[in-house]
């Protein structure tokens, strides 16, 4: 006959789990302790900052350029006097001559060079058209004031338009050109310069026709600068 097993009691069935546990262990061998992982640090490592060179292009400015200075004129170099625009400035005249104006009628002119080739033909010294004019008027102050007169030229002229032209006059010319209108004022002759300066050239021109036979030759439209034979 069959013998029902004993039941055992609670704390008989504690006392036998803790039997079986400890011959577990003592099968296995001690336990080896676990591997523990490095404590990690309170504070975060400090990570160096990654700096990335960037290279900026400077544009650089471009610079005006300095204006020049304008030196200041010393006393042998005068200051050159700008004309403003539209104006004329006569030129200088040389060292030792005046400039002095005439006024010619068209056809006086002409015969005026026509008179300074004939001369110049007829074995005359003036090589230029304004030496040719400084003699005729040197030659017409060493007249009388009588021989002046005798030679004026008609106060009814031509009324075509003329022009002034300019000569520059050796000083000693000119100031015998004075002498002569003087004299001529103390014969109560009253002429400007340019009037006086015409005589003179008329009676050049009337002087170098009789000698070239009457007639005077076709000037060119300019004259040349200097005759040469």
């Amino acid at each position: 006959m069959a013998t029902t097993p004993k039941r055992l009691s609670l704390a008989e069935r504690r006392r036998q789990s803790f039997d079986n546990l400890d011959e577990e262990q003592e099968a296995q061998g001690p336990a080896e302790p676990a591997e523990q992982a490095p404590a990690a640090s309170s504070s975060p490592a400090a990570v160096e900052p990654t700096v990335e060179k960037t290279e900026t292009a400077t544009a650089t400015a471009p610079q005006k350029a300095a204006a020049p200075v304008k030196a200041k004129p010393t006393a042998e170099e005068p200051e050159q006097v700008k004309a403003k625009p539209g104006s004329k400035v006569a030129p200088t005249p040389p060292a030792g001559t005046t400039r002095a104006g005439i006024y010619f009628q068209p056809e006086e002119f002409e015969e005026t060079k026509a008179a300074y080739l004939a001369d110049w033909q007829n074995g005359g010294e003036a090589d230029t058209f304004t030496r040719w004019i400084a003699a005729a008027i040197e030659t017409h102050a060493a007249r009388t004031p009588a021989q002046r007169k005798q030679l004026a030229r008609p106060e009814e002229r031509a009324e075509s338009r003329g022009l002034t032209r300019t000569f520059n006059l050796a000083d000693q010319t000119i100031a015998k050109m004075r002498e002569g209108i003087t004299a001529d004022q103390g014969a109560s002759r009253w002429l400007s310069d340019s009037s006086w300066c015409g005589e003179a050239v008329a009676a050049a021109v009337s002087i170098a026709r009789d000698r070239n036979g009457g007639v005077l030759p076709k000037p060119p439209a300019r004259l040349p600068n200097r005759l040469k034979r």
